[in-house]
């Protein structure tokens, strides 16, 4: 029982975020007309310390919306370039009255001449060892800015913060001594509100982490200028060989067409009695291949003959090299 009103007591008790309970009522003023009222509360909740991005925009949103509503459009239209200036994107209330919606559109052109940057720029390094980091500054007279803050983890060690005043400087920085760094900058504006961030992680160089890690790389050979000759040797060679077997069967079935001509019975005149006058041509034109069995055969051999010489004296292909990295150096092995 007592554990349970411990815990009550504590969330009653927890401060909210910065500004949130400012936007809660503004907003609740605005919904009831009470626009005098909604501007004083919000007038008074930008001055608390450490506000986020996040709560500015919100709060800068109604303290348009609260003026154009009633009739103050000059200021109306300073408070959404604000806005507009933290985030050139953000999206107009679909519910706003016309009036206040060609504002809010106007606000757009003075935003974007004052637009506000903040942009990390690459760490000072010195061998493998980073020694300064630092970001680029552009103001704006809607939100001056006072300063930067870095937030700065050396090494995978504790996070320190060091608070920079900008003092006329656009390129503020800070030391550090580290092979890693993980940083985030906060620019600040009155009250220390936070206007822009950005983080960044800077790893030691590619070079350092390969002489730590060893690399064994195969690189493939390129194809030497003759190393096509001995692939085509064999292409043609076999080719041959394919020749000569087809010119060896047509010359084989040639002579055996021949022979059973010339083996076929007769009467006593000579005249042909053991083959039909069907069987008779069907030989006869298998005799006639003779002559194409001797081209097969001859060309075939050619093409063999070729094939051989053509795979015998072919230049070698290079053999395959190893190239190694390591804390030595680099190595390469293979034939050259």
């Amino acid at each position: 029982m007592f554990a349970t009103v411990a815990l009550v007591a504590l969330v009653v008790t927890a401060p909210p975020n910065p500004g949130a309970r400012g936007i809660v009522t503004a907003r609740a003023l605005i919904d009831e007309f009470q626009f005098a009222k909604a501007l004083a509360v919000i007038g008074d909740t930008l001055k608390e310390p450490g506000l986020e991005t996040a709560t500015l925009i919100s709060l800068y949103e109604l303290e348009g919306i609260a003026h154009a509503t009633s009739g103050a459009s000059t200021a109306a239209k300073e408070s959404f370039a604000r806005l507009l200036t933290l985030d050139p994107a953000h999206p107009m209330p679909n519910e706003l009255p016309p009036k206040v919606r060609t504002l809010y559109f106007g606000a757009r052109t003075v935003a974007q001449r004052e637009a506000l940057e903040l942009v990390a720029e690459p760490p000072t390094r010195v061998d493998a060892v980073i020694e300064s980091l630092s970001v680029t500054v552009k103001t704006s007279s809607l939100l001056p800015a006072t300063a930067v803050r870095f937030t700065v983890s050396v090494d995978d060690g504790p996070s320190t913060t060091t608070l920079v005043p900008l003092d006329g400087a656009h390129r503020p920085g800070v030391k550090v001594h580290g092979a890693k760094v993980k940083w985030w900058a906060d620019l600040l504006g009155p009250h220390e509100a936070v206007l822009r961030s950005v983080e960044r992680e800077e790893l030691p160089p590619a070079e350092d982490l390969v002489k730590k890690v060893p690399v064994s790389v195969s690189q493939a050979p390129s194809p030497s200028p003759g190393s096509w000759v001995k692939p085509a040797g064999v292409a043609v060679g076999i080719g041959g060989l394919v020749g000569v077997t087809i010119g060896a069967v047509l010359g084989a079935q040639s002579a055996d067409a021949r022979a059973k001509i010339a083996g076929a019975a007769t009467d006593g005149n000579g005249v042909v009695i053991g083959l039909t006058q069907v069987e008779a041509a069907r030989l006869d034109a298998t005799a006639r291949g003779g002559l194409a069995a001797n081209v097969l055969m001859i060309s075939g051999g050619a093409l063999t003959a070729t094939g051989l010489l053509m795979f015998l004296l072919g230049p070698e292909d290079p053999a395959p090299v190893s190239v190694s990295m390591g804390p030595g150096g680099v190595t390469a092995a293979g034939r050259f």
